[in-house]
């Protein structure tokens, strides 16, 4: 069986592929069957947002904050900001999100060990150096997207 929007997208693309106009009566039909399914699934998405709006932003339906709990868990393995690792996309990703948890949270600690990473990989000339695991430290150049988030920080 065709589902109905297929059913009408096919009506439509068979009677414009073949040169002719497109069968509004047939597409019309079509529609009628699609639109409860589209009021229903409109009806979920809007009582699924109002039920995760009513819990804290990071905390589960148990009382645990995963977002403080993946920053804590980080800067227990990596101690300081230079162990987190080099200049690229993926720490950065990671220290934006420590950031937002920052936001919420006030948490001194989690702005400061951001603040750390960035000087540690910037200069007081504004110039970006990296070290890659066997101790190569280089300039950044920018010359790739992955390079450039970090500046965000």
């Amino acid at each position: 069986m065709v589902k109905p929007f297929a059913r009408a997208r096919l009506i439509f693309l068979n009677q414009s592929v073949l040169g002719g106009r497109p069968n509004l009566a047939q597409i019309s039909e079509a529609m009628k069957t699609m639109i409860p399914g589209a009021i229903a699934l409109a009806i979920a998405v809007h009582l699924s947002c109002f039920l995760t709006s009513a819990q804290p932003k990071g905390r589960s339906t148990n009382g645990a904050d995963w977002s403080r709990g993946m920053v804590e868990s980080t800067m227990k393995r990596y101690p300081t900001a230079r162990d987190l690792g080099p200049w690229g996309y993926a720490k950065s990703l990671y220290l934006y999100g420590q950031y937002l948890v920052y936001k919420r949270t006030r948490e001194p600690r989690y702005l400061q060990y951001i603040k750390e990473w960035v000087d540690y990989h910037v200069d007081s000339q504004g110039v970006v150096r990296s070290a890659n695991a066997q101790g190569q430290v280089r300039e950044i150049t920018f010359e790739n997207l992955d390079s450039m988030l970090p500046g965000n920080l």
